[in-house]
Parts: C-alpha cells; sequence; structure tokens
C-alpha cells in the first residue's frame, strides 16, 4: 500500500508530505537527497600515530581530527 494519495482524475497530489516523490534517500541520489536519519549524538574520528611514542602530556597533541558527523548519511557519505 502507498502513503502516497491519489486524486480522482488518477494523479498524485503534490501538496501530500508523504509523496513519493518528494523524499529522496541516498540510495536514490547521492548527492541531492533530502532525507538524514540523525543520530543521537555527534561523533568525531581522531587519527593517533602508534609510531610516535609520547608522554600524557604530548598524547593529545599528536592527535588529528579525521571527521564530525551527526547523521548515517555523513558517516557513510
Amino acid at each position: 500500500m502507498s502513503t502516497e494519495e491519489v486524486l480522482h482524475n488518477g494523479d498524485s497530489d503534490p501538496e501530500n508530505p508523504l509523496d513519493d516523490d518528494s523524499l529522496t534517500t541516498v540510495f536514490h541520489d547521492p548527492v541531492n537527497y533530502n532525507v538524514k536519519h540523525p543520530l543521537h549524538n555527534a561523533w568525531t574520528l581522531w587519527f593517533d600515530n602508534p609510531g610516535k611514542k609520547a608522554n600524557a602530556q604530548s598524547w593529545s597533541l599528536n592527535l588529528k581530527e579525521l571527521v564530525t558527523f551527526d547523521s548515517v548519511e555523513d558517516f557513510w557519505g
């Protein structure tokens, strides 16, 4: 069963927010999508070079921030 409303003449309702054409996921268009799945918290991925021996003070200076994301699409994008 579709969530799309069909008018008496057989056309779909353009003002219906559940119209299938208005929802574009990353699977349909990887660049111009309008559906996002937010995460509960923002996440940040860091890089730590294990080859550098460091003490506790310089450990945080060696960390490099790679990316921060707050949705499933931003993570996989």
